[in-house]
């Protein structure tokens, strides 16, 4: 339902939200008016971000890996 995203380095900065299905061309901000889903989403974020990923910084992604995830930020629509 919504999109949210901020600054990488500071939680407090260039915040965004948008409400997908009203808004799918996500043309209007609407953080400053839903600072409930922004800090629920924020939580969410944190939650993804405390997990460890299971690659290692030295690993690389073979062939097939590397089709899936562009597959998959193609369906995503970013690629």
């Amino acid at each position: 339902k919504f999109k949210y995203y901020r600054s990488r380095f500071d939680s407090d900065k260039n915040i965004h939200l948008f409400d997908l299905e009203s808004d799918p061309f996500e043309k209007e901000n609407i953080a400053t008016y839903n600072l409930e889903v922004v800090s629920d989403m924020e939580k969410l974020l944190q939650n993804i971000l405390s997990i460890k990923h299971p690659m290692k910084n030295n690993e690389t992604m073979d062939e097939d890996e590397i089709k899936k995830a562009k597959k998959v930020l193609g369906d995503l629509g970013y690629i």
